[in-house]
């Protein structure tokens, strides 16, 4: 092969860029082509923005249609808690980092084993993960004995926010050395990697601020997702007013892993109230959001310049599934902060044991969050720490060097994770329940329930087809997708090619790969064993973000660039206005909530003042709560999102047995009124949309014994009132 002119080696970055100027226009055109939330009524992702052009809409939106100082009162007041509750975790987890710290450095000889290598808020996001977990682990503890309603939590959280810093001052003499590296890696990058553009850097941090602020307004909002009004705030509701944590038969999601589901349980208990505890709990989870920023900061500048890691930061801060998953309090958001610093503890020059038991420390965190985090974060690391190339250790052969770490990385996972799976065990009778039903025990579970699970998370079929439709939901189409991932991560790949800044050590061509390896397997894991829900995906998106930087980095230096920063602008102004845009105060399905600074107390009872505006409180549950006489219940057949319902309430899931059916089959007229009198239910609420929603073609069924005629039965025996008739349908009265 002819070698290249010096003229055609100089002209191929441009033809490079060319080439990636169109392909980033084709895909543009692609992306905000498709219609939001995907109906015909929905607007083009194009139309968002014309919302900036309306910026006074958008401002009156934030306020709930009303400028009330009320509202921004809330907001500090919400925000001011949560942030107590983060400082008492970095306090908490002070102390075991700090000896991690010491034990790396005494074991390595020097500092280049410790995954913290920027300044004092790597080592805070360290610090405050940490903490995080063990406040969850201690909540449960306190939980399974029965001690929720007690003060044991407040005094332990006070300690930890005013003794643990005094003493750490006193032992340290000054603030400014508690936080502080002791040395950095920053020093062995290269003055190239190290260089940038001061005013750009600053400006991308400020970018990142704005989305700071929308993550936390979102985070501090009342709940409005189906599954945290279902489960994630709903069941540390009932276990708060219970005072324990038990199996609730009633509802198979309680019997999962709900580690970040401790931390709104844990405010519960603090403060007194689970409304109260429930909005500073989720304001919390959702602020996990900036911690795993701030993770990926470090990440990426270990291979490149600040201004590419500011800019792969703000690349997962302003992702939309990031701000989705943080805004409506679902544990993605935890999990993912989890993973991420699990790879950072061993994304190191020198990993040694230290770094392994941090790994497996935070692995174990993960799998504490979610079933599916055991195959698609612990499977992996495992296997990382099997063929890591250049895992250092004080064992002399290669080999045992790998079985050490496979030793303690598995050993750290089992004692951080295992608590959630020895709880199922003993009150379940299965680890996992209610996977594997059909292998294992499982409480309250039958054949014909487990086949009901099985059937509503299989796995869809291995075909050509679904490979290329998943392929584009992901690269485009998903709901809430950003412009900027796939672009960037496709300059990552370059980055490969070309390597960042000169030729790449041996450890950052294994820091590359590695990160390459684990999105890989991340996304072949989710399409071969999961029922392909996006939303799982969220936990490698800061891993995608690591690629992006890199990509970001290659593209600083050369003509490429010229292709970077108009797709940044673009993609930061789309993913602005998707949050910003009032989509769901309109006739559409309600899928979020920005009213950033609306009057908490107005959101919490959310009566539309207008009938075109969508209520986040289904107007059954204001109508129960607003009619069902104190010290008696409701009876909800069909609606399982009741973390709203404010009156004594029986409910379940579509995976467990139907209440009404389970306690008047087989039952006399008089053992019927007996038993809904001795529970006290004053109504039965029954929502047969919800019932037919459940049992569609492809949706999750419900107890087939449930029907009309029961009902008509139960009041034919004068068992119930008909149905009220200036009440939402369908609303039945126990008769005396």
């Amino acid at each position: 092969m002819a070698k290249p002119t010096a003229n055609g080696t100089r002209a191929l970055p441009w033809i490079v860029a060319g080439t990636a100027a169109v392909l980033t226009l084709v895909y543009l055109a692609l992306f905000l082509s498709v219609r939001i939330a995907g109906t015909e009524a929905a607007p083009l992702r194009l139309q968002l923005f014309l919302l900036f052009l309306t910026p006074d809409d958008m401002l009156a939106n934030m306020f709930g249609g009303r400028f009330a100082w009320q509202g921004v009162w809330d907001r500090l007041w919400t925000l001011g808690l949560a942030a107590a509750g983060i400082w008492c975790a970095v306090w908490i987890g002070w102390w075991p980092l700090h000896l991690v710290e010491r034990i790396s450095i005494c074991s390595s000889g020097d500092v280049s084993s410790l995954p913290f290598d920027q300044s004092w808020p790597q080592r805070v996001v360290f610090a405050a993960a940490i903490g995080l977990h063990l406040i969850s682990l201690l909540t449960l503890l306190v939980g399974l004995a029965g001690l929720l309603q007690t003060p044991i939590l407040a005094l332990i959280f006070a300690a930890a926010g005013v003794a643990a810093p005094v003493v750490a001052l006193w032992r340290r003499k000054g603030v400014g050395s508690l936080f502080r590296p002791k040395s950095s890696m920053v020093e062995n990058v290269s003055a190239e990697k190290d260089s940038r553009p001061r005013g750009l850097w600053i400006a991308v941090c400020m970018i990142a601020a704005v989305f700071a602020a929308v993550v936390l307004l979102g985070a501090a909002l009342p709940p409005w997702d189906f599954d945290v009004l279902e489960y994630h705030l709903q069941v540390p509701k009932e276990w708060y007013l219970t005072g324990r944590i038990d199996f609730l038969p009633h509802n198979i999601y309680a019997n999962m892993p709900l580690d970040a589901e401790m931390l709104p349980l844990a405010a519960m208990s603090v403060l007194g109230n689970w409304w109260t505890g429930a909005i500073v709990g989720k304001t919390a989870m959702g602020a996990c959001a900036l911690l795993t920023a701030i993770a990926i900061y470090g990440l990426v500048r270990r291979l490149a310049s600040p201004l590419a890691a500011a800019i792969a930061a703000v690349v997962w801060l302003s992702h939309p599934w990031a701000i989705h998953v943080s805004v409506s309090g679902l544990n993605e958001q935890v999990y993912t902060l989890y993973f991420t610093l699990a790879v950072s503890s061993v994304a190191t020059r020198k990993a040694t044991w230290p770094n392994w038991l941090l790994c497996g420390f935070f692995t174990g965190a993960a799998i504490a969050c979610k079933y599916p985090a055991v195959v698609m974060a612990a499977v992996p690391l495992a296997a990382w720490a099997v063929i890591a190339p250049r895992l250092a250790s004080p064992l002399s052969a290669a080999w045992r060097a790998r079985l050490a770490a496979l030793t303690v990385f598995a050993a750290a996972a089992m004692a951080s994770g295992g608590a959630w799976y020895v709880k199922n065990w003993v009150q379940a009778g299965n680890p996992v329940y209610p996977l594997l039903g059909d292998r294992l025990d499982g409480r309250t579970r039958t054949p014909e329930k487990n086949a009901q699970f099985d059937r509503g998370h299989a796995v869809p079929p291995y075909t050509g087809q679904r490979l290329a439709e998943s392929l584009v939901r992901i690269g485009w189409q998903s709901e809430h997708q950003s412009p900027l991932l796939v672009p960037l991560v496709i300059f990552g790949l370059l980055a490969i090619a070309a390597p960042i800044v000169g030729p790449m050590t041996n450890w950052e061509q294994s820091l590359v790969i590695g990160t390459w390896s684990l999105v890989i397997f991340f996304l072949a894991t989710w399409w071969l064993f999961t029922h392909r829900l996006d939303r799982f995906l969220v936990p490698v998106i800061p891993l995608a973000a690591v690629i992006a930087g890199s990509g970001c980095q290659f593209a600083l230096s050369r003509p490429l660039k010229w292709v970077l920063f108009p797709l940044l602008a673009i993609g930061l102004l789309y993913n602005l206005a998707y949050v910003c845009w009032p989509m769901p105060l309109s006739e559409m399905v309600m899928a979020g909530d920005n009213r950033w600074l609306a009057p908490l107390e107005e959101l919490r009872r959310d009566e539309p003042r207008d009938d075109k505006l969508v209520s986040r409180v289904n107007a059954d549950i204001c109508w129960l709560n607003a009619n069902v006489p104190a010290g008696k219940a409701v009876l909800c057949v069909g609606e399982a999102a009741v973390f709203d319902l404010e009156v004594q309430h029986y409910y379940h899931t579509c995976f467990d047995d139907c209440l009404l059916v389970k306690w008047t089959a087989g039952k006399t007229t008089a053992e019927r009124k007996q038993l809904l009198h001795e529970r006290q239910v004053a109504y039965v609420y029954v929502d047969w949309n919800e019932i037919a929603r459940y049992q569609s073609p492809g949706n999750y069924g419900f107890d087939p014994r449930i029907s009309r005629a029961l009902l008509e039965e139960l009041v034919a025996q004068k068992v119930l009132a008909p149905p009220l008739a200036d009440a939402p349908p369908e609303i039945y009265p126990v008769l005396p």
